[in-house]
Formats: structure tokens, C-alpha cells, sequence
């Protein structure tokens, strides 16, 4: 809601890493994990029920389907007006954090990208909606996101008192 008695251009953004490989377990300070590698983020605009909307698929190319770190994550906004990027680049770790913050600081937006490359082995990329909106004094807008994963094959660690169930996959 704009509560001012003046128009307003507003902006959120979504971040995110493409997190496929990760075992969900490992802390992670950075891009790199051993589990990483050929991960792809594309960036996807389809209509889905009469609803357009627009998202980021993050996926991998480097685990077989019935390994637990085969899967993929979606980042998606029903918001009309979005900008959406798939990777940020950079040599060093908080270089395309910079990269990313100058950009969309500027104007609530980041430049559009289609699709990344394959990430190096034991690395992975973040990817960024932006959607954008502009209120007149006392009106509100609604800006909504979507995180879906699926990753498909599980190991079980939970049961660890269990020595018939713990470690088992679970499809």
C-alpha cells in the first residue's frame, strides 16, 4: 500500500540459488558445493490456467533420475510486470552480489535473461525475480511468489534409531 499522498515506484526482488545437489545438510556460505555442478536456471513466461506468469526453473543436468539429488526448484510471481534474471556472475563470491544490488538499486528492475549456462562442477547459480509496480497515492497492489521444489527420491535420516528404515530411499 502507498500511503503517501504521492505516487510511488515500487519494486520486490527474489533471490535465490539453484540448490539442486545440495544435500541439505552442509552449511553453505557461498555458490560452491561438492554436489553442485551443471545446474541451469531458465527463465520461463507461460499463461497456466488463464494466469500468466513468470518464473525461474532451476534444474541439473548432473544426477540421474532415482538419485536423491536429481530434482528441481521453481521460482515463480503472478505479477504482470517483472523483470527476471538467471545468473548472476562474477570472479569472486560477493562480486555478483554488488553486481545484482547496483543493478537493481538503480530502478527496482534487473537486466532480463532467457537461461544460464551449465554451472562448473561444485558450483551452482542465483537467479532473481523483480517484479515492479506503480501506485498512486492510497492505492495497493498485491505481489505474489511461488517456491515449489521437487525432488522426487529421498534418503531417509530421520529414523537414524531405526537400522531397517534409516538410510533407505524413499520414492
Amino acid at each position: 500500500s502507498n500511503r503517501s499522498s504521492k505516487a510511488a515506484d515500487i519494486a520486490l526482488s527474489f533471490s535465490t540459488i539453484n540448490p539442486v545437489g545440495y544435500d541439505g545438510k552442509a552449511f553453505l556460505d557461498s555458490n560452491e558445493h561438492p554436489g553442485f555442478g551443471k545446474n541451469v536456471n531458465t527463465v520461463r513466461r507461460e499463461n497456466a490456467g488463464g494466469v500468466d506468469v513468470t518464473g525461474v526453473d532451476l534444474t541439473s543436468g548432473k544426477y540421474d533420475v532415482g538419485d536423491p539429488l536429481n530434482g528441481s526448484m521453481a521460482l515463480v510471481t503472478t505479477h504482470s510486470t517483472v523483470t527476471a534474471h538467471a545468473s548472476w556472475i562474477g570472479n569472486d563470491f560477493w562480486d555478483f552480489y554488488q553486481i545484482w544490488m547496483s543493478e537493481f538499486s538503480a530502478n527496482g528492475r534487473v537486466s532480463d535473461s532467457k537461461s544460464s549456462q551449465p554451472s562448473e562442477d561444485g558450483t551452482s547459480d542465483f537467479a532473481t525475480l523483480a517484479p515492479y509496480a506503480h501506485l498512486e497515492a492510497g492505492e495497493s497492489t498485491t505481489i505474489a511468489f511461488l517456491l515449489s521444489w521437487y525432488f522426487p527420491v529421498r534418503d531417509n535420516y530421520w529414523h537414524w534409531k531405526d537400522k531397517e528404515v534409516h538410510g533407505r530411499k524413499l520414492t
